[in-house]
């Protein structure tokens, strides 16, 4: 689904992250923007998504919800994903188990995490490094810094208080679909607030996050496919 592709490309290039030896200086100021992270147990945002392809006038735009559960003390990590518009498509990785809906669907569609590796693997990165859970980046990536992120579209005013990193590819694979990784991370939280992708076709993914919450209760049944879509704070709308 579209919805999944979405996700894929942008946690794809955040897995890439997750390997390397010993890092650079600038690879070194990333790292320890992670490490910042590493007593986060739960995590909860929104999102707002703009995608911009080169065969299109008009960027498509989607914004929802992210929870995350990192794995600990005999407990497995879990990632809720939720999409909210232009429609609603969602997906939870938990106890071993991907299930997908989207408004159009009356039922969960369930899988094995061992039947769909690289949705399994990707989504694990995105919860392991939101938690502070990730390495360096040196065989995937040349690091360098940025000048700056762009407003959120609606927003009046560039953000400023953050620090941006340009990832160059230097593995051949990745250098194959990836052109730039843009992040921009809060200076004083840590946090990853700004991500953009830019492909070898010259498509740019951009994802703007907000209303972080670090180490909040998470909602009753947020790991849960039970049925409904769009679990909010404080239960199931």
């Amino acid at each position: 689904m579209a919805f999944s592709l979405r996700v894929g490309v942008l946690i794809l290039a955040i897995a890439a992250m997750g390997q390397g030896e010993a890092p650079e200086p600038t690879s070194k100021e990333l790292a320890s923007h992670w490490g910042a992270l590493k007593d986060v147990r739960t995590l909860s945002l929104r999102f707002f998504c703009e995608k911009d392809l080169a065969a299109l006038e008009t960027p498509l735009q989607s914004g929802g919800r992210v929870w995350i559960r990192k794995g600990e003390n005999g407990q497995e990590g879990a990632v809720r994903f939720s999409t909210e518009m232009p429609y609603i498509s969602e997906l939870i990785l938990t106890d071993g188990k991907v299930y997908a809906r989207s408004q159009h669907e009356t039922d969960w569609t369930k899988t094995n995490q061992s039947s769909r590796p690289g949705l399994t693997a990707v989504m694990r990165q995105l919860g392991g490094w939101a938690t502070g859970n990730a390495s360096a980046i040196e065989d995937m990536y040349s690091v360098s810094r940025g000048d700056g992120v762009p407003a959120m579209p609606g927003a009046k005013d560039p953000e400023s208080n953050f620090d941006v990193f340009i990832l160059t590819p230097s593995n051949k694979d990745l250098a194959k679909s990836v052109k730039r990784v843009t992040l921009g991370i809060d200076r004083t939280q840590h946090t990853l607030h700004y991500i953009e992708i830019l492909t070898q076709q010259d498509d740019a993914t951009k994802y703007w996050f907000f209303d972080v919450k670090a180490n909040a209760e998470l909602p009753p049944g947020v790991f849960k496919p039970d049925g409904d879509l769009l679990v909010h704070e404080g239960g199931h709308s």
